[in-house]
Parts: C-alpha cells; structure tokens; sequence
C-alpha cells in the first residue's frame, strides 16, 4: 500500500536538512549578505573593465530585470582559440588558478540511462569546452585582477 511506499527509493539521494549549528552559522551569515555581493559585484566590474576589448572574450552579462551576484566570473573563451585545457594549463603556470564550467547534466554519468543513442545538446557541450571561472574570491585585489588579465591576454595570443 502507500504507507509501505514512502520510504522506497528509485536511486540515491541525499538528505539537505541543515543541523541547528549550521542553521545559525547560515542566520549569522546572512547579516553580510549585502556586503558580500556590493564585494563581488565590485570585482566583476573591474574585470569587466580589464577584459573589455578581447576579441571573441564573452563576459557574463546581467539582464535589465535582474541583478548578477557573481558568485563565480565565469567567461566563454573565444572560438578558434587555445583549447580550454592549454589555456588552465598555461595561467596555472602563471600562477593562476581557474577552474572550467561545470559538466553538463548530460555528460554525467548518472544521465546516461535517460538519454537516447546520438542525443546532442550543443549549447551545454560549447559551454563546457570554452567556459571558464576566474579567480573571484571576497579578497581579490586590484593588483591581483590586473595580473589575472594580464596574462589571460597573453594566453589569448596577446589580444
């Protein structure tokens, strides 16, 4: 019957609910909620301003109708250029550590059964071998994010 049901379960999962001790940690968080977003908007401006002008360099945009928090800057590297895995490789040189875009529902394993042979989804597969995070933690500094553009220009071929 349906009370045996309730606890049958298709797949793995999880259980998210917080502990009393990270419910506060997350109430107490929440007082510099403003101050962390001013600080990451503010971040994103400046690379905004630094990366402006590179040639096929897609920035993040922000719609009229709502406000970017920029928890990550992610940008989309240009078509035709370093394949993504040289370009992390080369600023991991410089000492400048990126991360790519998250993998596509897609491509995880976890998918497969739920999709068709020849399935192809091609805006999450360009995102996912052209998109990459710049550093963009609370305490970035100017100096820092010059560097950062820096050498991503260089990288690019000297843009």
């Amino acid at each position: 019957g349906r009370a045996a049901q309730r606890f049958f379960h298709e797949d793995f999962g999880y259980n998210s609910r917080l502990t009393n001790l990270q419910a506060a940690l997350g109430v107490a968080q929440l007082e510099h909620l403003d101050a962390a977003v001013a600080r990451k908007r503010a971040i994103a401006r400046r690379y905004h301003e630094l990366l402006a002008g590179i040639p096929g360099l897609a920035l993040p945009a922000e719609a009229d109708w709502a406000s970017n928090v920029y928890w990550v800057y992610g940008i989309l590297l240009p078509e035709g250029g370093p394949g993504l895995d040289a370009l992390i490789a080369q600023l991991d040189v410089a000492g400048i550590e990126t991360r790519p875009f998250f993998t596509g529902m897609h491509a995880q394993p976890l998918m497969r059964p739920y999709l068709a042979a020849g399935d192809r989804f091609p805006v999450s597969e360009a995102l996912g071998q052209r998109g990459l995070y710049l550093p963009s933690y609370m305490h970035l500094g100017d100096a820092d994010q010059v560097r950062v553009a820096e050498a991503l220009r260089r990288a690019l071929g000297g843009a």
